[in-house]
């Protein structure tokens, strides 16, 4: 995409990357329904 230059956007691609190998290994903890939550806009919104 022709973002990889912005530290930034480098930086959340580093966490995206995590949080998936965190996810595809199991994980543990929050698993897959705080990423839903989150991607809903709904955690922490009560």
């Amino acid at each position: 995409m022709g973002c990889g230059d912005d530290p930034h956007v480098r930086s959340l691609m580093a966490h995206v990357a995590r949080l998936r190998e965190k996810g595809a290994s199991g994980g543990g903890g929050g698993g897959k329904g705080d990423d839903d939550e989150v991607a809903a806009g709904t955690k922490g919104s009560a």
